[in-house]
């Protein structure tokens, strides 16, 4: 099988090469680099952007796994989130196209099932809309929140525990949270490589399904932090976050990054496709 992976640099991206380069079925490998990027043996870069594509000689490759993107959090208040993740998608698309690649394997988010959406989400589901309307097979994957070594959400969690011990959540931290480890992700990404002549959308969970309070406390607890959660009022927060937002100036979180902390995002068991293998708690041990 050979397939054209964007975003392989990323945080699941460097994941995602290291379990294909030790899986036989692969045999050549693409793969997008903004950068000189250490890649594993055999492994060919493609140099250039999302951007860039439309300059790029078509690959010989049957899949393009599609995980470039980038968040409200990486470039808060720019448009700059929406022309990559909508945009980039729909050039990718074109590639495809040109390189006669049959499939795209896209990894979406369950943001885009939050009840406010903001740039990232709707960026998102943009995105799915040019795969869907692109005539190519795929599989849409919905990702809950990734955790591993890299993580920044739980990095920012930690460091906050350890220095402060505290830990601010906005809202009562009663919503649900079903967060999957990134090689379960990887090993999701990889299942739906081969070509089936069927088009998927499946949401992906870890297996432990808890509040965002408990999510902290297991978190903290399994690097022996102590720390007090600090629960924050969210119509004021977000009040400032939306002013930041459309003002494009910077605030210490995202209004999305609230809207997910405060909303139940937990799975639905008929969209829902089990990749994980060990619990949360079992899975904290690797990450720590």
């Amino acid at each position: 099988m050979k397939v054209f992976i964007t975003g392989a640099g990323g945080f699941i991206g460097r994941q995602l090469m290291k379990d294909i380069a030790a899986d036989s079925r692969f045999e050549k490998v693409y793969c997008l680099c903004r950068r000189d990027t250490d890649l594993p043996s055999g492994f060919v870069a493609v140099r250039g952007t999302l951007d860039s594509l439309s300059d790029i000689p078509p690959v010989e490759a049957d899949v393009c796994i599609h995980l470039a993107a980038i968040t409200n959090s990486q470039n808060p208040g720019s448009d700059g989130v929406f022309k990559t993740n909508a945009d980039g998608t729909a050039r990718v698309v074109d590639f495809c196209k040109r390189s006669k690649i049959k499939k795209i394997v896209f990894l979406s988010s369950i943001n885009v099932y939050l009840t406010r959406k903001y740039e990232y989400a709707l960026s998102k589901l943009s995105a799915e809309e040019h795969i869907r309307n692109s005539g190519l097979e795929y599989s849409i994957l919905r990702c809950s929140l990734v955790y591993g070594r890299g993580c920044q959400s739980f990095d920012t969690i930690l460091s906050f525990a350890k220095t402060l011990h505290i830990v601010p959540v906005f809202g009562d931290g009663e919503a649900l949270e079903q967060p999957i480890y990134v090689d379960e992700v990887s090993r999701a990404i990889i299942s739906h490589t081969p070509l089936t002549g069927e088009n998927v959308i499946c949401d992906l969970f870890g297996k432990t399904k808890m509040t965002y309070n408990e999510m902290v406390k297991r978190l903290t607890g399994a690097v022996g932090t102590r720390a007090f959660i600090l629960h924050l009022p969210k119509k004021p927060v977000v009040a400032v976050a939306e002013f930041c937002y459309r003002k494009k100036i910077p605030f210490p979180i995202q209004p999305e990054q609230i809207s997910h902390m405060c909303e139940d995002l937990g799975c639905d068991e008929e969209t829902t496709e089990a990749f994980h293998r060990d619990s949360f708690e079992e899975n904290l041990k690797k990450y720590i």
